[in-house]
């Protein structure tokens, strides 16, 4: 029995040091993180500078807001596989300077009909940062 409490204490320890806790946020927090793809509900509930600063981006990849094909599953999985050899750029903008920056990042070989489209959200200190990340 003193051998299954000793267990059991040293899991209960090993589960609390190393274990990292789950943060919840929520859009209308301060400091706010998001990635994957914009709905029309999400972007709603954005202030009304971060609509700019999205829209500036799309803009900047010469994309409709409502025509964004965004990544999905079975894109991820070309992704990771040898057998595909996408371009990709980067697009960056945010609410302090509302000027889009472009870095291409890779030079495929093949190519898509249309661009496929990642977007990460940050917002801390007043300031909301995109990064868009585009495969084309």
């Amino acid at each position: 029995m003193k051998k299954h409490i000793i267990i059991f204490t040293f899991n209960l320890f090993i589960l609390n040091t190393y274990s990292q806790q789950a943060i919840e946020t929520e859009i209308y927090k301060d400091d706010f993180r998001f990635g994957g793809s914009m709905s029309n509900e999400q972007f709603e509930l954005l202030k009304v500078d971060e609509q700019r600063a999205y829209l500036l981006g799309l803009k900047a990849l010469g994309i409709q807001k409502d025509s964004v094909n965004w990544i999905d599953d079975e894109f991820i999985k070309k992704l990771v596989s040898d057998d595909y050899s996408f371009s990709q750029k980067n697009v960056w903008v945010d609410t302090k300077e509302f000027k889009p920056e472009i870095e291409i990042i890779k030079t495929g070989k093949d190519f898509l009909t249309q661009p496929k489209v990642m977007m990460f959200f940050k917002r801390k200190e007043n300031v909301s940062s995109y990064t868009f990340q585009v495969y084309y």
